[in-house]
């Protein structure tokens, strides 16, 4: 179930789903915690999904269809290997043979009986009985875990993965896999070696292709000091380092009714009092009797709160695996200092690990030799625990978007923007940070996938650098036009149909022209720009406006607005709009459009919200805010509205257009609307909370934040957009702030380095640690959040056309002449 980092109350729901479900459970329930390798070919199938029918889709895996979306997700095949993503499954298994309360106090009696009556566990009618009780029970769980059935050869990759574990990496096996019809043989040997270990090595004496596996095995011995939230300690399993092998986890659940409980309570304190009478002063000095009569008190006083709920006895068994001796040493070491600092301590019996591991084995848990291991506690105290916690992120099917840091068990998490209307949410997507955090780079892969995935794009560069042309301007069917140059037209009453065109060019002319947008002055031209009045006196541009303005002209205003359409007609930053030699760009069959917005200037959100500011706003940059809103016009009238697909508007740092009122509006109408426009967006900006506020963000939900340089900035970002506080998260908020993509600051730079070392560090210095960039928090379509780190581009020749920081570019230059040069040396 999604719940990290969701506010108090939401955990407190999802602590009361896991009460009534250790409620539901019939007493011998064994729930285990398996890790699982996510099958490579099946996350590549996800992300072609949607995109081929099936026949095609068969036939570009094997080769026979090139497809440019199926050989850009096969480029990502090595880059999703070296993560090894796993996933966590939780399986329960139910004893359907001891009826519908388990092995609850008189079942074994009545098992006893049945025994003597000569009942047959293998006959039909028997088989078909327990049947009927495991739906009976899977029916009274509740439905928000989702329990599915599991297949004969679910059930032999279960058994091959506890005897193998850390060295078997077989993914689990979908639904429709045959059986093989046998549980493959396998060798538990017990090893001596250092004192206090508790190691068993399993071979596979008919697979020697399966490595020999060699296991620690742990049980709990004390979490007593938890609060909650905080005391979700079974996710720390998932933070151990995934290279040195995998940790496994088994509970088994023992639940009696209250009475069962206090009665046995009651004899278990005769028998304390008892003890301490024989010892006599002795038993004065030893605080473990003590402790155990206080811990029942405790007990029987967490029973009689809550009589309605059944008293619990738990069993906790970890088993730490890998395919080196070297490596479970380590692995549990390191499992036993990430429980230990959140004051949980692990204990191991020498000896004791071939009985212990049957748990793992279901059917055997009996011989596991678990008396007196077990922890009393109630439903209530075991939901605390929160076991059955999900960290999933992202879509179904989608672009390869990240990969999820949430644990240190890495998935791959994919973005359906496209998708994202069927499912009664808006395509829209948020992407926040400061310069060098990987923004960019992202936001360019993304708008890469939607182009593959047959979407059509609208992009708003601001950057002198151009870098949107360099980033996807090689696309097939991208047309990169060049505003400020003045060699297209934008005259909207040339270019638009005269149903829209008038009203259109009215919303953004207007205050260019120094009027509000509901003025006498507009009324006047809504009316000229009719289309039966376009029509009748051949209004079909700017020119023609103008000449219509001149002879109708009558009174004062009429003279007025001449006058200011005249000085705009001799501004060179207004060629595009008022000259007619222009070319009228046909852009209603490309697959991409790049409106380089270099040199065009806007004014600030503060001077387009202040009123003795806005007077302050230079024609120039009324001039460019208008030119933003009509490349929006044209590309939705023109370029979006005989697609088929969703298709999207790319915004960078676009804080005057977004908060100017045609901006803000149109983009608003996007966040509310998209289904039905069939127009997604994408805004990258280094403040969101400042430059969507008038666009609004309700309506928002898949949002990415990359690094904030400045704290205050992070933390607002953090809460408004991931729901993430200080008050709730502090250690959160601080390591957001602190530790994401963090730059070089190697200090240790030293006189005696190699020229080529030195070199290397102080290129490197300020910059990105490697390896660390693109680090994120991301929030998805479906409101889950978590950390992530960006996909860097697949291949090298596409991560270099997106690589748009032109130091970095220098720097790269530099590097290939050294190489020239060492290599003619």
């Amino acid at each position: 179930m999604p719940y990290m980092f969701k506010r108090k109350e939401r955990r407190r729901r999802f602590a009361e789903l896991h009460r009534q479900l250790a409620q539901a459970l019939p007493s011998g329930t064994l729930l285990y915690l398996v890790a699982a390798p996510t099958d490579i070919d099946f996350i590549m199938r996800r992300a072609l999904w949607g995109h081929l029918s099936p026949a095609e889709m068969r036939r570009a895996l094997t080769g026979e269809l090139q497809d440019p979306w199926v050989q850009h997700v096969q480029a990502y095949e090595p880059t999703f290997k070296a993560y090894a993503p796993y996933q966590r499954l939780f399986w329960l298994s139910l004893p359907v043979d001891a009826g519908l309360e388990g092995y609850a106090k008189g079942s074994a009696q009545q098992r006893f009986r049945n025994w003597l009556a000569g009942a047959d566990s293998e006959a039909a009618t028997t088989l078909e009985g327990w049947r009927e009780t495991a739906d009976t029970m899977a029916r009274g769980l509740p439905r928000d875990f989702k329990p599915t059935p599991v297949t004969e050869a679910q059930q032999e990759w279960f058994w091959d993965q506890f005897c193998s574990l850390g060295a078997f990496n077989e993914p689990f096996p979908a639904a429709s896999v045959p059986a093989r019809g046998v549980f493959r043989r396998a060798k538990f040997h017990t090893r001596g070696g250092r004192r206090g270990e508790s190691i068993l090595k399993v071979t596979r004496p008919d697979n020697p292709e399966i490595k020999p596996s060699y296991q620690s095995v742990l049980t709990l011995f004390n979490a007593k000091k938890l609060r909650f939230p905080g005391s979700e300690i079974f996710k720390l399993i998932d933070h151990v380092d995934p290279a040195l092998g995998r940790v496994n986890c088994a509970m088994r659940l023992d639940l009696r009714h209250v009475q069962d409980e206090k009665d046995q309570s009651t004899t278990t304190a005769k028998n304390i009092r008892d003890q301490v009478r024989q010892r006599g002063v002795a038993a004065l000095n030893d605080d473990e009797l003590k402790n155990q009569m206080r811990e029942l008190r405790e007990y029987n006083n967490l029973l009689s709160a809550e009589p309605g709920q059944k008293g619990m006895n738990v069993d906790f068994v970890f088993t730490a695996g890998a395919d080196s001796l070297a490596k479970v040493r380590n692995l549990e070491q390191s499992l036993r200092n990430i429980m230990d600092r959140s004051k949980v301590t692990l204990r191991s019996f020498p000896g004791s690990q071939a009985g212990l591991i049957k748990i793992f084995a279901p059917g055997n848990e009996k011989q596991a030799g678990l008396d007196g291991m077990g922890h009393p506690t109630t439903p209530t105290k075991w939901s605390r625990f929160v076991p059955l916690i999900s960290t999933g992120l992202g879509n179904s099917t989608g672009i390869p978007l990240l990969v999820n840091y949430s644990t240190l068990r890495r998935e791959i998490a994919l973005l359906d923007l496209q998708g994202a209307s069927g499912r009664g949410h808006v395509g829209v997507i948020l992407i926040g940070g400061s310069p060098g955090g990987g923004k960019s780079h992202c936001s360019k892969l993304i708008v890469i996938g939607l182009m593959k995935r047959r979407s059509r794009i609208h992009v708003v560069d601001p950057t002198d650098t151009r870098e949107w042309e360099k980033g996807i301007g090689r696309e097939p069917g991208v047309k990169v036009i060049d505003v400020a140059g003045g060699k297209v037209s934008m005259d909207l009453l040339r270019l638009l149909n005269p149903d829209v065109g008038g009203e259109v060019f009215v919303d953004h002319l207007m205050p260019l022209l120094g009027y509000p947008a509901e003025s006498k002055e507009g009324d006047r031209l809504e009316l000229l720009l009719e289309p039966a009045s376009r029509d009748t006196k051949g209004i079909g541009s700017w020119n023609r406006l103008v000449e219509v303005l001149r002879r109708e002209a009558s009174t004062d205003a009429d003279r007025e607005m001449l006058d200011k359409f005249d000085v705009l007609s001799n501004r060179s930053y207004m060629r595009a709009l008022t000259d007619e030699s222009l070319e009228a760009p046909d852009i209603s069959q490309l697959s991409g459009l790049v409106w380089n917005m270099a040199g065009i200037p806007l004014p600030t959100s503060t001077e387009n919200d202040s009123e003795h500011l806005s007077s302050r706003i230079s024609r120039r940059e009324r001039a460019g805010q208008a030119i933003y809103g009509i490349c929006a016009e044209l590309s939705q009238q023109l370029f979006f509205n005989d697609s088929q697909s969703s298709d999207f508007i790319v915004l960078e740092e676009a804080e005057g257009y977004l908060n100017s009122p045609a901006g803000g509006k149109r983009a608003h109408k996007i966040t509310r609307e998209a289904r039905r426009l069939n127009t997604g967006l994408l805004v990258i900006s280094q403040n969101l909370i400042n430059d969507c506020r008038k666009m609004g963000t309700e309506f928002v939900t898949q949002t990415i934040l990359t690094r904030f340089d400045e704290d205050d900035v992070a933390k607002a970002h953090l809460e408004r957009f991931m729901g993430i506080t200080e008050a709730e998260y502090p250690d959160v908020v601080r390591r957001y702030i602190d530790d994401t993509s963090p730059p070089e600051l190697n200090d240790n730079l030293e006189m005696s380095m190699d020229i080529g070392d030195f070199d290397i560090a102080m290129s490197d210095f300020g910059k990105t640690i490697p390896g660390r960039e693109g680090e994120c928090f991301f929030r998805d379509e479906f409101r889950r959040v978590g950390r992530g780190k960006l996909l860097a581009a697949p291949t090298a020749e596409l991560a270099e056309r997106l690589n748009t920081n032109p130091n970095e570019q220098k720097d790269n230059d530099r590097d290939d002449e050294r190489n020239q040069q060492r290599g003619a040396a």
